[in-house]
């Protein structure tokens, strides 16, 4: 189906695809209007030339002009967040020194590149996540997905002290796991999944702390402390530690990793960064970090990333679909085995 949901994030850029593709047009036409015009001065045959210049150019750029003009919640949700994440300032690599442009290229997905059944998978994944960013990564790598939400309480498990932060993150996703696939089996999901306990399904839970000179930082609990957290980025590189563990029902075989990634930014971050992404009513108090690297006003004060963005915004691309090859190993060498 078609996600119609359009954040702040996605208005701001459609006036600027608005501006690129009518300037495209407003030249192309302007030119073949020009030959046109060149032709009736002279003789037929330019004419005739000058009217084919002018048609192939109309059928050229009329889609661009007509693809800035349409709002991006009219496209599908992949789609939507393809541009989204590419229309911005782009990421470069570390040994650049200034942020480069990225053109957006929306692609659509269709069924037959979904990652999960190709892998052999059953479908659709059990997503027992409410984070909005791990909905939107899922969407645009055209992974069909239902959610469960069954949160637990994250702060009275591991020491934030003395756990690594890859232990962290695993013990976190794992103990997820447990709590939402205890609520499947017994039945507490009858909301979610009206025809009982799925024969064959793959569910999915991840967690992600921020890492920052030698200290762990989850949600921020308040709006200074987000800004205390936000601040001390610019000299300070923050990272990302993020787990994703996939467990099957119902042969119950469970496979987990983490990634990480390291996003460097201008020294001189301005002070009113977290009230101008309050004002968009952007859950910044939702985000491990107050981190919201897919917001323009964010991006901007980026230098560079090591790694990539799907991961620092929550679920690796990569890793996913590692751990559904992993998965489907496992699954193989089970039925193999009996």
């Amino acid at each position: 189906g078609t996600d119609t949901t359009t954040t702040k994030a996605e208005k701001m850029l459609v006036p600027l695809q608005q501006k690129r593709n009518l300037i495209t047009c407003m030249y192309a036409t302007t030119i073949a209007t020009t030959i046109a015009t060149a032709g009736r001065r002279r003789r037929s045959s330019i004419n005739c030339v000058a009217c084919f210049v002018a048609i192939v150019a109309a059928i050229i750029t009329a889609p661009a002009c007509v693809h800035g003009l349409l709002p991006l919640r009219c496209l599908p949700a992949q789609v939507r967040f393809s541009a989204l994440s590419r229309a911005s300032t782009g990421f470069v690599t570390a040994s650049d020194a200034k942020p480069r442009w990225t053109t957006a290229v929306a692609m659509s997905t269709t069924a037959g590149d979904d990652p999960l059944t190709s892998s052999g998978l059953p479908g659709p994944l059990i997503l027992g996540s409410a984070s909005f960013t791990r909905k939107l990564i899922l969407k645009e790598m055209g992974v069909p997905f239902q959610i469960i939400k069954r949160p637990i309480d994250e702060k009275a498990l591991g020491d934030r002290c003395q756990d690594a932060p890859m232990d962290l993150v695993l013990t976190l996703a794992k103990a997820k796991m447990d709590h939402l696939i205890s609520e499947i089996q017994a039945g507490n999901c009858e909301k979610e999944l009206p025809d009982g306990v799925p024969s064959s399904a793959v569910v999915l839970t991840g967690d992600q702390v921020v890492t920052c000179d030698g200290k762990i930082l989850e949600k921020p609990e308040t709006v200074e402390e987000a800004k205390q957290f936000v601040s001390s980025y610019g000299k300070h590189p923050p990272s990302t530690v993020g787990s994703c563990v996939l467990h099957h029902i119902p042969s119950g075989i469970q496979v987990s990793g983490v990634d990480t990634a390291t996003i460097h930014f201008v020294e001189a971050i301005p002070e009113d960064l977290i009230d101008r992404l309050l004002k968009e009513d952007e859950p910044i108090l939702s985000c491990a970090g107050g981190l919201m690297v897919e917001h323009p006003f964010v991006k901007e004060h980026i230098v560079s990333i090591d790694g990539t963005e799907d991961s620092v915004m929550g679920l690796s691309k990569d890793l996913v679909l590692k751990l559904f090859a992993d998965l489907r190993q496992k699954l193989d060498a089970q039925e193999e085995a009996s």
